[in-house]
């Protein structure tokens, strides 16, 4: 009986984990299908239209800026400068979402080799054996008041199963976002004052694309912590080796959300993006 409900439990981790590695094969194109994909194509293409005409905006903006009289922007190597500009930017507005989806393959081929690399696929959680002879050796009454104490872990570990995948799910969200808008931080590039922003604004989506990264390694990395109860696990008393073993699973699961919700920031650190 008891080990019916942390079989539950455990096996609804190892689905949310199987659930959690095809969300991160995926392509946001093949995500997003049922025409979400066609939609946030047509928004970006729409905005492309905004994104084009703020670019004289932009591009005269840094003119004045960048010379402090006329007679500089006289200059050959200035106007071939900003000519230039101006070209990189209607380029970069023109063909961002080709950008944006190279962007997305660089970082999907790491994810991809982590996958492949990690054995992803054999480090689905069991219940130790020790703990397992505890369990069929207990009485009737100790059975029942364990079912209990396992009935809240598996509450518990389900609940923390759910909000790693909806962090992953919402990792899409958020890409769809970036590529929605595009067009109109890339028009930032039309000025050098105002080229930050277009930096910036590539520099944050290949964050969230490598988020992905940072997510299949912590999920990797908790099941096989979790295989191992960070308590030492009382092999004489049942009720302090099922302590033990979910406080130790409950534990890594706990980090492990920290990390996936801090996945964002983990990145920027790592890479200085």
């Amino acid at each position: 009986m008891v080990e019916g409900i942390l079989n539950t439990a455990l096996g609804f981790w190892n689905m949310m984990f199987g659930l959690i590695s095809n969300f991160l094969g995926m392509d946001p194109v093949e995500f997003g299908k049922d025409g979400v994909w066609s939609v946030i194509s047509n928004i970006n293409g729409a905005l492309q239209a905004i994104g084009l005409a703020l670019i004289p905006v932009f591009f005269m903006f840094g003119m004045v800026k960048a010379s402090a009289t006329f007679i500089e922007m006289k200059r050959p190597e200035a106007i071939g400068k900003a000519i230039m500009r101006f070209c990189i930017s209607w380029a970069v507005i023109v063909f961002g979402m080709q950008l944006l989806m190279w962007i997305w393959t660089v970082c999907q081929g790491l994810i991809n080799q982590i996958l492949l690399t990690s054995g992803f696929q054999n480090t689905e959680l069991t219940i130790p054996a020790e703990l397992k002879n505890q369990l069929d050796h207990a009485g009737f009454l100790n059975s029942i008041l364990l079912w209990i104490l396992a009935a809240v872990g598996t509450l518990i570990i389900m609940v923390l199963s759910i909000m790693v995948v909806l962090s992953v799910y919402g990792r899409f969200f958020r890409i769809y976002l970036y590529i929605a808008l595009a067009p109109i931080p890339f028009a930032t590039f039309a000025g050098e004052p105002t080229q930050k922003t277009g930096i910036s604004f590539i520099r944050g989506f290949a964050s969230v694309c490598l988020e992905g990264a940072i997510i299949v390694l912590a999920c990797i990395i908790f099941s096989l912590f979790a295989s191992t109860s960070v308590f030492p696990m009382d092999t004489s008393n049942v009720w302090a080796a099922l302590l033990s073993y979910l406080g130790g699973v409950i534990f890594n699961m706990l980090i492990l959300v920290g990390i996936v919700k801090m996945a964002d920031r983990v990145t920027r650190e790592m890479l200085g993006l």
